[in-house]
């Protein structure tokens, strides 16, 4: 029986590590701008599809506009919502938007207007 006990016990004590171990990666990356490249991440190349700008988002929560560092970002992925702070040769101004993100589309909704703007994202370059 104290075999079986003992069993059981390194078993709990295996899966609370582990479960430990993806909670502080978790709160780390909640706690930085950016996203650190989770299973469907809004890092990456995107074309906004009426416009067809070319925007990125860095995984150091930099936002760029054509290849210029237009803000920088932070996500709250709680709330699905990303925060925005314009550079001054942007206006300088902060918005707040939800966002929904899929491996191929990113929309972005202005909570003040109710603005809605959609990306596809864009194949990585090989170069």
């Amino acid at each position: 029986m104290k075999k079986k006990e003992l069993i059981i016990s390194a078993m709990i004590l295996i899966v609370v590590c582990i479960g430990g171990a993806f909670g502080f990666t978790v709160l780390g990356n909640s706690l930085k701008g950016g996203d650190s490249g989770s299973v469907v991440s809004i890092v990456g190349q995107w074309t906004e599809d009426y416009t067809d700008v070319a925007v990125t988002f860095t995984s150091d929560g930099v936002f760029k506009i054509m290849e210029g560092d237009a803000a920088t970002y932070t996500l709250d992925k709680e709330n699905s919502t990303i925060t925005l702070k314009y550079a001054q040769a942007y206006g300088g101004q902060g918005t707040t938007m939800t966002y929904a993100v899929t491996e191929a589309k990113l929309t972005l909704t202005n909570g003040v207007t109710g603005e809605v703007q959609t990306y596809t994202r864009q194949a990585e370059s090989t170069n």
